[in-house]
């Protein structure tokens, strides 16, 4: 197998494995963001930092 697609492949199911990791720390705080993104009547600007992202994993 070509390894582009290899790391393709792998890069993929590292994030999927992080997502369905995640699920169970949705909670009231998930909500009331995205209540709060809907109520915007503007351009909402959403940003993630690398050390963010690092605590999510």
């Amino acid at each position: 197998m070509n390894s582009i697609i290899k790391s393709g492949k792998l890069c993929l199911c590292d994030e999927a494995d992080a997502l369905i990791s995640m699920i169970g720390r949705l909670d009231e705080n998930f909500e009331r963001a995205v209540d709060l993104i809907c109520q915007c009547t503007g351009k909402c600007i959403l940003i993630l930092s690398l050390t963010t992202y690092c605590q999510l994993i």
